[in-house]
């Protein structure tokens, strides 16, 4: 999905999220304001192909988000968005369900 100048800035403006890297369908990064965004890039789309086997493992529903917890109370969260995947970062002072609310609130106004 290309985002245009607009939508890259509602996203950069949700309160709570401190980075973002939006990664193509084959592993290429497609935008970014993330340290380490290569490596970064690399996690989301590794993430985003392994998903359908833990779906099956889990035996749930599809998965909506993926959540890695770092040391220093670090939070990269990784979404499917499209045939693309976004990964960003939690503020520390954040609410996590929050930030994922307001995150998937302006996914969902990318189809407006």
């Amino acid at each position: 999905m290309r985002l245009n100048a607009d939508k890259l800035a509602q996203l950069k403006s949700i309160p709570g999220l401190a980075g973002h890297v939006l990664v193509g369908p084959s592993g290429e990064l497609l935008s970014h304001d993330a340290p380490n965004a290569e490596s970064l890039a690399a996690l989301v789309a590794i993430c985003r192909q392994s998903s359908p086997a833990a779906e099956r493992e889990l035996m749930s529903s599809p998965v909506h988000s993926l959540a890695f917890h770092r040391g220093h109370n670090e939070r990269f969260f990784i979404m499917p968005l499209g045939k693309d995947s976004i990964g960003f970062f939690q503020k520390k002072e954040a609410v996590g369900v929050e930030l994922l609310a307001q995150v998937t609130e302006w996914m969902d106004s990318l189809g407006e």
